[in-house]
Parts: structure tokens; sequence; C-alpha cells
């Protein structure tokens, strides 16, 4: 199953899939849970810091962006914390937020049976199967500087790798 950090050059693929994981679970669910993952979405969407696996925004904002009194965003954040999909990182106190991560394992645990829904390439890929091409793909730029009165130009030069297999 998917289990990387959501960051370098696979960092937009994972984010898409957890996204669409959370996303179609939701709509195979009564409607209760169908917000309160929608609202996760939005919170992931709009504050989720990925890169530091965090989401740390006040209760006043997230009533805002909900559209609900901040009574509502205790109630949905304690159901998100029961059911495992958010972990306090540190807990608010004297004016500070309440900083949560992502168990990122637990939700695409949860969210499984629902994959192959998307289609057979989204089930692969977060099983771990298509998740990255064994070998790279090939250049298919190549920078060369020139000497002579060229020098200090650096020009780009297509390499056509079917030529040069052979």
């Amino acid at each position: 199953m998917l289990s990387r950090k959501p960051v370098g050059q696979q960092a937009s693929v994972i984010k898409y899939d957890v996204l669409t994981a959370v996303g179609t679970f939701a709509l195979n669910q009564p409607k209760g849970k169908q917000v309160l993952c929608l609202r996760l979405m939005t919170l992931i969407t709009a504050r989720y810091n990925w890169a530091r696996n965090e989401l740390a925004v006040g209760q006043r904002e997230i009533a805002r962006m909900w559209n609900v009194d901040e009574r509502t965003v205790k109630r949905e954040m304690a159901k998100l914390r029961a059911m495992s999909w958010l972990i306090v990182k540190r807990q608010g106190a004297r004016g500070r937020v309440t900083q949560y991560a992502l168990a990122l394992e637990q939700i695409l645990k949860d969210t499984q049976p629902v994959w192959s829904a998307v289609g057979p390439d989204f089930e692969q890929r977060l099983i771990g199967q298509g998740a990255s091409p064994k070998t790279p793909a090939p250049r298919l730029f190549r920078y060369i500087t020139l000497k002579g009165p060229a020098s200090r130009q650096r020009w780009m030069v297509l390499v056509n790798g079917a030529l040069h297999a052979a």
C-alpha cells in the first residue's frame, strides 16, 4: 500500500490519489459521513501543509470555511480523530492552535474497498504495483557548451534515444 511521504517527484500524484480515495469513499457512505469527508477534503485542499504533514488551523477559521459554528467544528474534528484519520501532533494551548497530521495509512486502509470503483490503474498505484516506473524516463534534452566564438552560450540539443540505442 502507498506509504511514501507525499513530497518529491510523485507528490502531486499521491495528493490527488488521497483526495480521490476520500471522495470516492464519501460517495459510498450515508449523508453524515459524506459531509464529514467533504469537510476534510476542503481542509486538506485549503490548509494542509504536505511537506510538514501538518494541519494547523484555528477552529474559528475552520468554522468560517465550513459555514458552521465552532461547536460543530469541535464535534467534526473529534469524529475525524475517532476514525484515526487525524492525529494530534501538538495540542493547542494559550492561544496556539492544535496541530494535526493526516494518518494516510489509516485513510487508505479505510478507503480501500472503493478503490476498484475508480479503476484498476488507481487500485494498482495505491497498492504499489504501479506506483513508479522501474526504469527512469529517458532524457530527451542534453545541454552542451560550445567552444570558440560561441563559448559561454549553452544550447539545448534534442537527443533522439532511438538513434543511439542501436
